[in-house]
Order: structure tokens, then C-alpha cells, then sequence
């Protein structure tokens, strides 16, 4: 890939991108009617894995990069030299969290 990306993307923009997400759900519902009354309960369960695909970008480049001009490269460096660099553990981050929630009426 060069630095100004791969068509059709824009400069900057490397593939992958973006997330990539599951979901898995349990809901129930039960409604009993006695006379005049009606009694109903319900559950509601939800699951979602999501991963990061470009944790890259927001934790800085894994490999290092250096800003510099020409000038400054062969005196050895300058003010306008600097290192960008970052150690995340994967170029990739997961989260798990869950949502419950429930209901009860008569």
C-alpha cells in the first residue's frame, strides 16, 4: 500500500477498517388472564462482541514513524524531527458487554 492509500479510498485511509460486531439475544414474554386481572412478565437478554479493526489509528502506528525533512535527515535530525511510536499488544481490541433488562405488570 502506498501512503496515499488504495482506490477507491482516500489518502490515509487503509483497509480493514471499521468494526466487526455479534450480537446474540433471549427475550420472553408471558401474559396470564384471570378474571378481571392480567398478570404479565418478561425478560429481555442481549449480547454484543465487538472488535476494533483499527485500533492501529487510535493507539499511534505500530511500527513507528518518522517525521523529518530532508535537510534535517542527513544533518542527523533537527527541531522539526520527531518519532511517533506506540506499543498497543494487537493492532486489534475486543469489548464484550451485556444489556438485561425486565418487566413485570398487573
Amino acid at each position: 500500500m502506498s501512503a496515499w492509500g488504495q482506490p477507491p479510498y482516500p489518502p490515509g485511509v487503509f483497509y480493514p477498517q471499521g468494526r466487526r460486531v455479534f450480537q446474540h439475544q433471549i427475550l420472553d414474554d408471558f401474559s396470564k388472564i384471570r378474571e378481571r386481572h392480567t398478570l404479565r412478565l418478561g425478560f429481555r437478554w442481549l449480547h454484543d462482541t465487538i472488535t476494533d479493526l483499527d485500533f492501529q489509528s487510535i493507539a499511534g502506528p505500530l511500527h513507528g514513524a518518522v517525521l523529518t525533512n530532508i535537510t534535517d535527515f542527513f544533518n542527523g535530525g533537527g527541531q522539526n524531527t520527531s518519532l511517533n511510536q506506540a506499543f498497543p499488544s494487537s493492532p486489534e481490541e475486543g469489548i464484550r458487554f451485556n444489556t438485561y433488562g425486565g418487566y413485570c405488570g398487573y
